[in-house]
């Protein structure tokens, strides 16, 4: 009697479990760990509610549930009743129980499903089965169904907590937060970056490379630029040449390195720097300035140590 009724009030997890575990299937196989992560936390949510209102289900319908098998035998009522009652504990872990299975069997981590329901359903239930009868007597075969579920629920923490940087279900709070505030930040100064040389009449690759020559100085050759921009040496000739036909800079050999010539500023070339390259660098400047020392400090050490850190994992691929 009680495990129909256990069967009728755990359909809405069976469901949600089964309707979730496509789209859980689908967001990790495309590597959406935003809408991943959003995901897991979501359901994760919407167990727990199920899980309240289930027990309370199974607290306040235990008599009507148990008249619809038993009607006709008034202590039979009573026992179910009473079991149903202490059952009921039971019902607020099912479901994240359930769902844990089926999260990793939609991950197509077919072992560590299979462990949670082998344990769940089989050992866990079967050593309070052996040992709580003895001790509490009838209440104690209800009470054995709670206690694996505890015990599976535990385990399944476990497993979440242990399999969350292999599948990065839960990144969505740091790691894709950082990224995304990164990647925006970054996005908007290279916006004001085109946008700054688009108004002095430059492209954002010509300001850029006009900005490594006025850095760099009277040792700039078209390899330190290709260095200092990390652009091909194709495009920085391409755009040397377009300085040359404007009369912005001039090249001049180099007696050690007949390889290289000197890239050096005309006058016409000078005026444009400091009519467009040094403002530009001077807002840069100011932009620091605004923050404390503290924050400066901070903001530089955390920028080295994430670019250390990425460096080593693409190397790590």
């Amino acid at each position: 009697m009680i495990l129909s009724a256990q069967t009728i009030l755990s359909a809405a997890y069976a469901g949600y479990v089964q309707g979730a575990a496509s789209v859980v299937s689908i967001h990790h196989g495309a590597s959406n760990r935003p809408e991943f992560g959003t995901l897991y936390r979501a359901a994760l949510k919407t167990i727990a509610s199920l899980s309240v209102m289930t027990l309370l289900c199974a607290v306040f319908l235990a008599r009507p549930i148990a008249l619809l098998f038993a009607k006709d035998s008034p202590h039979v009522v009573d026992l179910a009743v009473r079991g149903m009652n202490i059952f009921a504990a039971a019902f607020l872990l099912m479901g994240f129980n359930l769902f844990a299975s089926g999260f990793f069997t939609a991950l197509n981590d077919g072992k560590t499903s299979a462990l949670l329901s082998l344990f769940r359903t089989l050992v866990f239930l079967l050593l309070p089965l052996l040992i709580l009868p003895g001790l509490l007597g009838v209440d104690g075969v209800w009470l054995s169904m709670p206690t694996a579920e505890l015990l599976g629920a535990g385990m399944s923490l476990y497993y979440f907590i242990r399999m969350k940087n292999r599948y990065h279900y839960d990144e969505e709070g740091t790691m894709s937060k950082l990224h995304d505030v990164l990647m925006r930040q970054f996005e908007n100064m290279d916006k004001a970056y085109e946008e700054y040389a688009r108004a002095n009449g430059l492209t954002y690759l010509s300001l850029s490379m006009l900005e490594a020559i006025y850095k760099v100085g009277d040792s700039c050759t078209q390899k330190r630029i290709s260095e200092e921009t990390h652009y091909p040496k194709q495009t920085v000739n391409l755009v040397i040449n377009s300085f040359l036909e404007s009369g912005c800079v001039e090249l001049q050999e180099i007696p050690s390195d007949r390889r290289n010539k000197q890239i050096i500023l005309t006058a016409k070339g000078r005026q444009l720097c400091e009519r467009v390259v040094a403002p530009m660098l001077e807002a840069e400047n100011r932009a620091v300035r605004g923050l404390s020392e503290r924050q400066s400090e901070l903001l530089a050490a955390l920028f080295e140590l994430y670019g250390e850190s990425y460096c080593e994992e693409l190397k790590r691929i």
